[in-house]
């Protein structure tokens, strides 16, 4: 008999058994069932670490303010507000303006228009300090100012 068989392995497989000490070590065999208790017992804890701190989609009962100013200044630009539908709103934090960063929230809309569809989404952007509201034309050009100040704050 081996030094390892006295000290508590198998013949067969030569491992430790599990429960046993090897030189003051207690050593465990893990089943598989036994490792995917462990990972699924886990889980819980580790998947709200990976839960975004805001909401990326707003809606009416949505709790920050911010997104029901935008809205509201944004209805201002409209023709018809009364048809307007929100996509998806962001709060972000863009670079600097006047050496502070600026808050907006970006977020798009869309209309009816005269024949009763619904026109293409139009991004904007909204500065949360001033109230300041850019709104997309439906056809931008490349010099359009809204269109550069969304790019520069939401993409």
């Amino acid at each position: 008999m081996s030094k390892l068989q006295a000290a508590g392995t198998s013949a067969r497989n030569r491992y430790p058994v599990a429960g046993q000490s090897l030189a003051g070590v207690q050593l465990v065999h893990w089943k598989r069932r036994d490792l995917i208790w462990l990972v699924v017992a886990a889980w819980p804890v580790a998947a709200p670490a990976q839960q975004p701190e805001m909401p990326a989609i707003a809606n009416e009962s949505s709790p920050d303010p911010a997104f029901a100013k935008a809205t509201a200044a944004v209805n201002e630009k409209l023709k018809d507000s009364q048809s307007a539908r929100y996509g998806a709103m962001v709060r972000k934090v863009g670079p600097n303006v006047k050496g502070k960063p600026a808050e907006v929230v970006c977020g798009s809309v869309s209309t009816r228009s005269s024949s009763g569809q619904y026109d293409a989404k139009r991004p904007f952007v909204y500065f949360i300090a001033d109230g300041a509201t850019f709104l997309v034309e439906a056809n931008p050009q490349p010099e359009d100012v809204a269109q550069i100040i969304y790019g520069r704050f939401c993409k």
